[in-house]
């Protein structure tokens, strides 16, 4: 598919982006130790929000639930057990705890959740992609779904390796955006912007040396943003694929914004562009 001429000319490679604040704790720590046996395989969300959207989009995928010891004193726990009828059990807190901080005495085992279509994003029309290049850290990923089902992205692209997994905190964080935006596991993120260009989509990607500003670009019909690491930025390759670098306007040019704030921020200008 041929794409239409954005505002401004592409510019490749040479910058070093960064997109957010320092990380936190390695996201992979919160399924250390834990017992096979203890704790079964599969798509964990926590806290009450996550637990209720999941009931709400997709009841037929919930396998189980799981609640602290004492839940009938808690009258949400008690809407939750409502919902979950036989599917039910009682854990220990500390059982809870080792899935991800913030469970709020509820986690619950879904099946399946949201799937990408590429089908869906080839149709003509507006569509939003966001590709996060190394984000570490779970909260900023949980951040990031629940602002882009907000908005209505289609998906969220994150590599295999060296970033954050969609970890039961990570669900908690986006607070019932994970189960309407799908999060595509990709082992080469620079392979999926190609596609993606194939498709029609405009690559934006996040730097804090863009010359152009956020305000500046006229966002078309298709549009891919890459948020990078939240130390080191875009790593070159995928940079290098990135139609245009852009940054978001800022009075204290030595500090950055986080991650999951900057992908807000241009995910609204894009939408504000849309609707008008």
């Amino acid at each position: 598919m041929k794409r239409g001429k954005p505002q401004h000319s592409p510019r490749r490679g040479g910058h070093s982006s960064r997109s957010g604040g320092r990380p936190q704790q390695n996201p992979r720590r919160e399924q250390r130790g834990l017992k096979p046996s203890a704790i079964p395989q599969g798509r964990w969300c926590i806290g009450l929000h996550a637990v209720r959207e999941l009931f709400k989009v997709r009841p037929g995928a919930v396998a189980e639930v799981w609640l602290k010891q004492g839940w009938e004193s808690s009258e949400d726990l008690r809407q939750i057990a409502d919902l979950a009828k036989g599917k039910m059990s009682q854990r220990p807190e500390g059982l809870l705890d080792r899935l991800g901080s913030g469970h709020q005495g509820v986690a619950a085992r879904a099946t399946q959740g949201p799937e990408f279509s590429w089908e869906h994003v080839e149709a003509p029309g507006r569509h939003l992609v966001l590709l996060c290049d190394g984000i570490q850290d779970p909260h900023n990923l949980g951040a990031i779904l629940r602002t882009a089902w907000l908005i209505g992205a289609k998906g969220v692209f994150i590599p295999e390796h060296r970033a954050s997994p969609l970890t039961p905190s990570a669900i908690k964080v986006a607070s019932g955006g994970a189960e309407h935006v799908p999060v595509l596991v990709d082992g080469n993120l620079t392979d999926s912007s190609k596609r993606l260009k194939e498709l029609g989509f405009w690559i934006y990607g996040l730097s804090h040396e863009a010359r152009s500003t956020l305000w500046q670009v006229k966002f078309p019909e298709k549009v891919a943003i890459v948020i990078g690491n939240e130390e080191n930025g875009i790593r070159s390759p995928l940079e290098r694929q990135c139609d245009e670098l852009i940054r978001i306007p800022q009075v204290a040019p030595e500090a950055s914004f986080n991650a999951s704030v900057a992908a807000a921020v241009v995910q609204s200008e894009v939408l504000r562009q849309w609707s008008q």
